[in-house]
């Protein structure tokens, strides 16, 4: 099937092509489902960073899909050494090193009643620990959390601050929180709403620190996640068909590339 490749997409390959990565159809196909399905379910708009980790190279995946410049400013990503990269994404090792820097703080770059993160996970592991796949938390004041763990104790934990739970038991899959207003924060897994908490929001978002990946920043020795993360995104708060429309199309996606 013949199309005209989306523009953002043409430009996601062109970054990558520029780190010496050589470009086959499937990536330039799978680079054009993200950017023009992901624009036309919203979630695109409402993303302030969007990785798609396409190429296999740290060099490749630092990019953020929606600024592509190589500046902290555009929330490139930095690895630390316990990352990994391949065809399928990026991994953590699970210790103090396994995490990625975003340049994003919280209070700064998010909205206080207005916010989003998801993880598409291709692993299956379960944790006994505080294992999270984003955040950050402040020192002075703990309760000023921005953090999504996808299966911590068997349940998806998201903090925005006012957290939300659900209960899972497998951490493949599409995972999306998102709070859309001071008194309702949702939690999706594959494009099922599986949880709700319309407490007040009546914390603050961490501005302590930068948010990290791989890992929630600030938030001890157990935080790292050892999870293979081959999409991943931030930004405002997402409506449920946002949630549902965006999820089937990450999915889908990822089988282009064999790492669903």
């Amino acid at each position: 099937m013949k199309y005209i490749l989306d523009v953002d997409a043409s430009k996601v390959i062109e970054a990558v092509r520029s780190t010496g990565v050589t470009i086959t159809p499937a990536m330039m196909h799978y680079a054009h489902v993200i950017c023009s399905g992901l624009k036309s379910t919203g979630m695109w708009q409402n993303s302030v960073a969007i990785y798609g980790f396409v190429g296999g190279t740290s060099a490749a995946h630092k990019f953020n899909w929606k600024d592509l410049r190589d500046v902290d400013a555009a929330y490139r990503l930095t690895f630390q050494s316990g990352i990994s990269h391949n065809s399928l994404g990026i991994i953590g090792d699970g210790t103090v090193n396994g995490f990625c820097d975003t340049y994003i703080n919280a209070f700064s770059h998010l909205g206080f009643n207005s916010n989003h993160v998801s993880v598409y996970s291709s692993t299956s592991n379960l944790t006994s620990g505080n294992m999270n796949e984003w955040g950050a938390r402040d020192t002075t004041n703990t309760s000023n959390s921005f953090t999504l763990g996808i299966a911590v104790q068997n349940l998806i934990l998201y903090d925005s601050p006012r957290r939300v739970a659900a209960v899972n038991t497998n951490s493949r899959g599409m995972f999306i929180g998102s709070r859309t207003s001071s008194t309702l924060n949702n939690v999706f897994k594959d494009g099922n709403l599986l949880a709700s908490n319309t407490a007040v929001n009546n914390f603050q978002l961490p501005s302590e620190f930068n948010l990290t990946l791989l890992k929630a920043n600030n938030v001890g020795a157990t935080s790292p996640s050892t999870r293979r993360i081959p999409f991943t995104s931030i930004g405002s708060g997402l409506t449920n068909q946002i949630c549902i429309s965006s999820s089937q199309i990450i999915s889908q996606a990822q089988n282009i590339l064999n790492r669903a």
